[in-house]
């Protein structure tokens, strides 16, 4: 029988950026920051890298810990946050140990139980690390620790310290790297204006017939980006009232800024993840009413949606915590692919959607 953990914490003078800046290329790397948002979402910031366990879903593929199953995809996410049943929870931290990631579009239908959209994204849909140690930054009081979940106190400690050392002893590159922005420019924005506009207008029909009370469109734009611009977009640009979040997959990053709208659950695993697939990608993300906007969407998309929508937070010991997305930014192969939408609604002019960029 696996050992329920305990957990302890010991402070230390990193600051946040430190953090973020040396370990964002390490494997499993997240961020999340409160530094733009109000009250207790506002407080704490957390980093954390080298989960124990992953799962990912990406083009109809899921992998827990790098191998395939068969499972469906909410039977195996199920199955996955089973592990954060041995992790403690305190309630006075952001983070304790346990489940964090974040789910998009494409995933959270698969998650509902809609079959995958035509053709293969490497990127994931869905991806969720089990992580026992993470820094912990406090921005009321001006604190930082590492909180580590572990079986001992002396196995604890012992993380925590190489952790600490692996940060302070970085030392930045002794030049700039060359990079050639490509004149910098858009190079696509899909889908193209003659498909957006299309469907826009069969949008508008099923609205104005009352089968939606709105749909949510959603357009992508890709122009080059230096990867050393991940970190520098994550840690330079701020919006008030929101909860900012950095996950690196294989050299690629997703920034992700939180709505207003939250979702907080109690109880087991299984109550945990039955809440997060009923309730992401939010209503106001995707159309309603929910399940009838995605039959509209996968009748007329053939292709991904790419990344927009969903949610991102951490499953814990009997308690889960996710935000929407607002907004997704995303650095993969050389390229900034970042999104926005509008919403449809009966009053809305279908021929003037197509400007949306």
């Amino acid at each position: 029988m696996t050992p329920t953990l305990s957990l302890s914490r010991f402070p230390t003078d990193i600051a946040f950026d430190s953090a973020v800046t040396v370990l964002a290329h390490a494997p499993g790397f997240v961020a999340i920051d409160g530094r733009g948002a109000v009250g207790r979402d506002g407080r704490f910031s957390v980093v954390a890298k080298a989960p124990t366990r992953t799962f990912r879903l990406a083009g109809g593929f899921i992998i827990t810990d790098g191998h395939p199953t068969i499972d469906t995809p909410a039977e195996a996410l199920a199955r996955f946050f089973e592990e954060t049943a041995r992790f403690p929870y305190d309630a006075n931290l952001p983070f304790s140990g346990g489940a964090i990631g974040f789910v998009g579009f494409e995933g959270a239908a698969a998650l509902r139980g809609f079959e995958p959209a035509q053709g293969f994204s490497r990127l994931p849909q869905c991806q969720f690390g089990i992580y026992d140690t993470a820094f912990v930054f406090d921005h009321a009081e001006g604190t930082a620790s590492i909180v580590v979940a572990a079986s001992s106190e002396y196995a604890a400690r012992r993380r925590a310290l190489v952790l600490e050392d692996e940060v302070n002893s970085w030392r930045p590159p002794a030049g700039p790297e060359s990079f050639d922005p490509l004149a910098a420019q858009e190079i696509r924005s899909f889908p193209d204006t003659n498909t957006l506009r299309g469907l826009a207008h069969d949008a508008h029909s099923w609205v104005r017939s009352e089968v939606l009370s709105h749909v949510h469109l959603v357009r992508h734009r890709e122009t080059p980006a230096d990867a050393r611009s991940i970190v520098a977009s994550f840690l330079q640009a701020s919006s008030s009232g929101s909860v900012r979040a950095l996950f690196m997959h294989e050299g690629a990053g997703f920034i992700l800024e939180s709505g207003e709208g939250a979702v907080r659950a109690y109880g087991d695993h299984a109550e945990c993840t039955a809440s997060f697939i009923g309730q992401f990608p939010s209503a106001a993300l995707t159309g309603a009413p929910l399940d009838r906007a995605y039959t509209f969407l996968h009748r007329h998309e053939s292709t991904h949606r790419q990344f927009y929508g969903g949610g991102f937070g951490c499953v814990e010991k009997g308690a889960c915590s996710f935000r929407t997305t607002q907004r997704a930014e995303i650095f993969a192969d050389g390229l900034k692919r970042t999104t926005s939408g509008v919403d449809l609604t009966a009053s809305s002019d279908p021929a003037q959607c197509w400007v949306i960029s």
